[in-house]
């Protein structure tokens, strides 16, 4: 039989102990918070936590806590009640009823507005009354010291066992192995034979910092998969932007340092400092979505979805 987490790369001791919590917290029912930067693979120690756990054969349903529109997420978790038969429709059970009996990932739960984290608290608390037996697992992303947009309650039921996912470039270890599996993937997807990475492309491998983590580590192989006319990819097959992102752009500090000073007023809620901090970055990159992204250390993704939160709560077109 083969192993529920062997997908999970764990050369490194780093991500031997995020194994070794996998396995330890698996077969509880106990909610647990999956920590770490975008692209390290969250969403594998989340599938892990399920295969590994007695609810293993039963839904495990994942959601997005971003949407287009808070009441969107919240039909999303809780569903819609039944609309009149005159009409024919019926309302949907909602993701947390469909999760019944198995488990339930909330990604990027920070992003909840805060009724919406109480009201599912109040739920996760109160399964019986409400006849539901849900396994919760949460994500969120590693922020700058003092932030934090968990509710702290739904903080604390949510973090009875908290794993921490490392960046990849605290994990070198598994690099070479890493591109192994992504190009085995690769060349299955888009019918190559690519069989690694030359002297070259390993050096630069390891001494880049990776901001996208493992998500950009896959994305820059397959370009150069594709753009290979060879068994080993070369430095030539590298994207030719690739190494221009300065070493410490993922961390909270480049990002006012290249942006001088930006000031908020006393009181200012954290939303509103997210928004006037992204809104600004956007207007200093000249509107590159990439860039200030790459600055924010978030996906373009999430970016994008910000933005578009940010036009639905004001009516007003957003700076996409």
């Amino acid at each position: 039989m083969s192993d529920p987490i062997a997908d999970i790369v764990c050369i490194s001791g780093q991500m031997q102990e995020v194994v070794r919590l996998i396995r330890a917290a698996a077969p509880s029912k106990v909610a647990v918070l999956i920590s770490g930067e975008g692209g390290v693979g969250k969403d594998l120690v989340a599938r892990g936590l399920h295969a590994l756990s007695p609810r293993s054969s039963r839904a495990f349903i994942p959601v997005s806590c971003w949407g287009s529109a808070d009441r969107s997420v919240e039909e999303e978790l809780f569903g819609t009640p039944d609309i009149s038969m005159k009409l024919r429709q019926l309302g949907s059970p909602g993701c947390l009823r469909l999760a019944n009996t198995g488990t339930i990932l909330l990604d990027e739960i920070d992003a909840l507005p805060a009724p919406t984290q109480a009201k599912l608290l109040h739920l996760l608390e109160n399964q019986n009354a409400s006849q539901l037996d849900v396994r919760a697992i949460a994500t969120t992303k590693d922020e700058a010291p003092g932030v934090n947009r968990i509710r702290s309650d739904l903080q604390y039921f949510l973090s009875t066992f908290r794993i921490h996912v490392p960046p990849l470039r605290e994990r070198l270890a598994d690099m070479a192995v890493l591109i192994d599996r992504l190009l085995v993937e690769i060349n299955r997807g888009n019918g190559r034979t690519i069989q690694g990475v030359d002297s070259d492309v390993t050096h630069r491998f390891q001494t880049y910092p990776w901001p996208g983590n493992v998500r950009q580590l896959r994305s820059v192989l397959e370009y150069a998969a594709l753009a290979s006319d060879g068994k080993l990819i070369t430095g030539r097959d590298l994207p030719t932007n690739f190494g221009q992102i300065p070493k410490a752009t993922h961390t909270p500090t480049t990002v006012s340092a290249q942006l001088s000073e930006i000031r908020f007023p006393l009181g200012a809620t954290v939303e509103q400092v997210e928004k006037e901090l992204i809104l600004q970055i956007l207007q200093r990159t000249n509107n590159n979505k990439t860039r200030a992204a790459e600055l924010l250390g978030i996906s373009l993704k999430t970016l994008h979805n910000k933005l578009t939160r940010y036009k639905t709560q004001t009516g007003q077109p957003s700076r996409n």
